[in-house]
């Protein structure tokens, strides 16, 4: 799979999970790497992302820049 299929995947699947309706969450990714940018409400959510992002990487490195945003 190249890196533009498993990026759109990535990006497909968290934009589809209901429980990140809200999150701001952009993918890229290359040969070696899928990177994470962006930010979430919750650790939750960030725990999510990581989560679908791992399942999807093949054998790609996940680099995660995400932004937990709790309110206190």
């Amino acid at each position: 799979m190249s890196a533009a299929q498993v990026e759109k995947q990535i990006q497909d699947e968290i934009r589809q999970e209901p429980g990140l309706a809200e999150a701001k969450v952009e993918v890229s990714a290359d040969d070696k790497f899928v990177t994470l940018t962006g930010s979430v409400s919750t650790e939750r959510q960030h725990q999510l992302a990581v989560r679908i992002a791992t399942s999807n990487a093949r054998h790609r490195e996940i680099v995660d820049k995400i932004i937990v945003r709790e309110h206190a």
